[in-house]
């Protein structure tokens, strides 16, 4: 969080009587779910070209230091689309490459339990970034 937002934040957190999520965003002046929606993008497309800040680590390597074994592995969906459900832990994510033919339109859609809303205290968010 450091390398995002400067200005001794980490010390800061711990020199106040705030804990949680409180205390992260008043120290960094950012919502909790912009600063997660953040740093699960920047976990994946730090040292890729779509990956700058705040979507890159500017002071790690994280691809260079993981080597080889870089673990997310995102799931492909081609133009034939692909339907996938399950759950996700609170503040959690998950990934997906979309290769689209030329010329063919893709749909993505995000949504509840059984391709409903979401629940009141969700905060679903979906992130498209373009990756050549």
């Amino acid at each position: 969080m450091d390398d995002r937002i400067g200005g001794g934040v980490l010390g800061r957190l711990t020199r106040t009587v705030r804990t949680g999520v409180t205390n992260v965003e008043a120290e960094s002046g950012l919502a909790w779910e912009d600063l997660v929606a953040d740093w699960w993008s920047a976990a994946y497309l730090d040292g890729l070209p779509a990956g700058v800040p705040p979507r890159a680590y500017p002071t790690v390597n994280l691809r260079g230091f993981l080597g080889g074994s870089f673990p997310l592995l995102p799931t492909p969906v081609g133009s034939a689309g692909l339907e996938a459900s399950g759950a996700l832990w609170s503040s959690s994510a998950a990934y997906y490459i979309v290769n689209a033919t030329a010329g063919v339109s893709v749909s993505l859609r995000l949504g509840g339990q059984a391709g409903g809303p979401s629940a009141a205290q969700s905060v679903l968010r979906m992130r498209i970034i373009r990756v050549s």
